[in-house]
């Protein structure tokens, strides 16, 4: 402060990256409510390190169990065009034994990881799992669904595992030969 009344502040700032100190001049204010301007925030805003830091770490949590979100569901939704691929692939031999009048199989080679009828052949993805039940298995370890031209058929079920258990199955009547996908959650055909 100087003498008769007026009142001054030191004040530093930066210009061009160097630290300079003024001498304001301040009005208002008296004794008993001076005005201060020392201490005051810097007005600029922006984020601190350790605020920076704990955005990236939320982030870096956030994108962690979205990926591990989205991998589980790219098994499912593999598992699931699976069965679908292979329903249409019976649903084919099927009506071909209907429409010639003689038998066709379907094969599942579980250690080869292939399902086939004739000359078409569905890969069994790697993630994925399959177990059959009911159904006659040959000497040479292959599965196989017989359809009859009457539209009867073998019969038996096929269940498709993923890495986390059970995604769907689909069951093949014995006696209409119809093929039909069971419930997401029912591993229990029968």
């Amino acid at each position: 402060m100087d003498g008769g009344g007026a009142r001054y502040a030191m004040v530093i700032h930066r210009e061009n990256g160097l630290p300079y100190m003024d001498r304001i001049f301040i009005s208002g204010g008296d004794d008993r409510n001076p005005i201060h301007c020392m201490g005051q925030r810097n007005k600029q805003g922006g984020f601190t390190l350790v605020e920076l830091l704990v955005v990236l770490v939320l982030m870096a949590l956030a994108l962690g169990l979205a990926f591990q979100s989205i991998g589980k569901t790219s098994d499912v939704k593999q598992a699931k065009i699976f069965a679908g691929e292979l329903t249409n692939l019976l649903r084919k031999a099927r009506a071909s034994a209907v429409n010639t009048g003689g038998p066709f199989d379907v094969r599942i080679s579980l250690p080869e990881r292939l399902c086939r009828m004739e000359e078409v052949e569905l890969d069994i993805p790697e993630p994925l799992r399959v177990e059959v039940r009911r159904i006659r298995f040959e000497e040479n370890g292959d599965a196989v669904i017989r359809f009859h031209p009457d539209g009867g058929s073998s019969g038996g079920e096929i269940l498709v595992y993923g890495p986390d258990g059970f995604v769907t199955g689909i069951r093949v009547d014995l006696f209409t030969g119809a093929i039909q996908k069971a419930r997401e959650t029912d591993d229990s055909l029968g």
